[in-house]
């Protein structure tokens, strides 16, 4: 995505989450809010304007397009964009017309689906339809899912399908070097997180950060060691073990990690700051631990905008909400 939005290309990226799984079109809902930069101007004029400098370069009937895709991210119509009467499959089919005319209008530009396994059909739909309409030049989808997702378009000639393998062991060691900042690690140490994480990258990342952060294990600028012997808890059993002990030693920041995760696995500074739970110093300064910690990354295509760097950790932040909390941050 930096080497695409670096040769100035765009770079539009959305989540399919599970939570969402069950509404229609929730990532383009949520990629097109965030275009627009909704949340930030609730009022119904100035979305509609921002809508309509987002799609002044589509193709077809621009003011139809405005209505159908306001209605579709819940902007209240004025008298020149209010939709025209259609039967309800006419408007599915319409507003998905819309849709890709829109990602049309974006070219040259990298459209990022990730964890499609989580998608719900119209989503799928929608996707299927992108790949057997023929784009501009110069505007590529590229779409991320567990092994367990079956492709619609798996056969289809203008779709490739990689599949990606757990990495080998002089692969996963390469990882984990790399995450210990080519600091000399004790070979007992080493060799027990090849062996617990199996070759599944995220795991690696986030037990070899998860056992760098514990208090059993000793990091210098040049060297990782164990503080007396090596006990067997200090490697997270699990994926999820790992990101809950780190979550825990995040201190300040973690309150700030779980606001974030319930505004969504994308979200920026101002929307952080309009909800009022930290003030400007506090919030740049929590931010850049999570940014330190490797547990949020900014978006190189957005000013001011973060995402977590992986779904599960937002899900980890998430549900580590007491109920009382999480129900008060949504109402914020």
């Amino acid at each position: 995505a930096e080497f695409v939005a670096g040769d100035g290309a765009e770079v539009l990226t959305a989540s399919c989450e599970a939570r969402s799984e069950g509404a229609a079109l929730s990532p383009l809902i949520d990629l097109l809010r965030r275009r627009i930069d909704a949340d930030a101007h609730p009022d119904p004029d100035a979305q509609l304007a921002r809508l309509r400098a987002e799609l002044e370069h589509v193709a077809g009937d621009r003011d139809d397009t405005v209505a159908l895709l306001a209605s579709l991210v819940s902007i209240a119509p004025d008298g020149r964009y209010t939709l025209a009467p259609r039967a309800p499959q006419k408007q599915r089919a319409d507003t998905f017309d819309a849709l890709l005319r829109w990602l049309d209008a974006r070219a040259p530009a990298l459209v990022v689906l990730e964890d499609l396994h989580w998608a719900d059909p119209s989503t799928v739909e929608l996707v299927q339809r992108f790949i057997e309409h023929t784009p501009r030049e110069g505007l590529l989808l590229t779409a991320t899912a567990r092994r367990s997702f079956h492709a619609p378009w798996a056969e289809s000639p203008r779709a490739l399908t990689v599949t990606v393998d757990h990495l080998g062991r002089d692969d996963a060691a390469r990882l984990v070097d790399g995450v210990a900042g080519g600091r000399a690690m004790s070979a007992e140490l080493r060799e027990r997180i090849l062996d617990r994480a199996q070759g599944v990258p995220l795991y690696l990342e986030e037990v070899t950060r998860s056992v760098m952060e514990s208090d059993r294990v000793r990091v210098t600028a040049d060297r990782i060691e164990l503080v007396g012997a090596l006990p067997r808890d200090v490697i997270p059993a699990t994926v999820q073990d790992s990101l809950l002990a780190r979550l825990d030693r995040l201190g300040t920041a973690r309150p700030l990690a779980q606001l974030a995760a319930v505004v969504g696995r994308d979200f920026d500074h101002g929307t952080l700051r309009d909800l009022g739970m930290f003030d400007e110093e506090s919030l740049r300064r929590e931010l850049g631990v999570l940014l330190d910690a490797g547990i949020i990354e900014r978006d190189p295509t957005r000013d001011e905008s973060y995402t977590f760097r992986h779904v599960l950790l937002r899900d980890a932040a998430y549900q580590s909400l007491l109920r009382s909390t999480r129900q008060r941050y949504h109402g914020a």
